[in-house]
């Protein structure tokens, strides 16, 4: 689905309307932590589709991505999939953080060895899944900036 930049901003307002008004209907142990890397994410969507860094980011894309995929399928299945483990762990840790006051050493020590065994499958799980189709996706990415050069 591709939205015009109109739709897209209508978007993020919505998105950011969203995200400010989570703090009236959930309780938060760390609220001005919550509303700092909201509104970061709030100025980056902006910036992003205001100044128009989206083809910036295609061209930054396009050059790191030609020298990536002479390396194989499998080197950037690794490397996705690693990106995707960290970026779930690090989303998870600061919203436990921010909405449950817990650290990754309280939820580790808080496990018993099975819990601690199935939060691992659950975290790299989707991170596999990811590393096996984002090369893909970034092969299709790369096709389409590549037609439009």
């Amino acid at each position: 689905m591709h939205l015009n930049k109109w739709q897209r901003v209508l978007l993020l307002i919505v998105i950011s309307i969203v995200l400010l008004v989570i703090p009236i209907k959930m309780e938060m142990f760390h609220l001005g932590l919550y509303y700092i890397v909201v509104s970061l994410l709030i100025v980056l969507g902006f910036l992003i589709e205001v100044f128009n860094w989206r083809q910036k980011i295609d061209v930054r894309f396009y050059k790191k991505w030609s020298k990536y995929r002479k390396k194989g399928y499998w080197p950037n299945a690794v490397r996705e999939g690693l990106r995707g483990l960290v970026l779930i762990v690090s989303v998870v840790c600061l919203s436990q953080y921010i909405f449950n006051d817990l650290t990754p050493l309280d939820i580790i020590t808080k496990l018993s060895g099975r819990g601690l065994i199935f939060v691992l499958f659950t975290l790299l799980m989707p991170s596999f899944v990811l590393g096996l189709v984002a090369p893909y996706e970034q092969e299709k990415r790369f096709k389409r900036i590549a037609n439009i050069k």
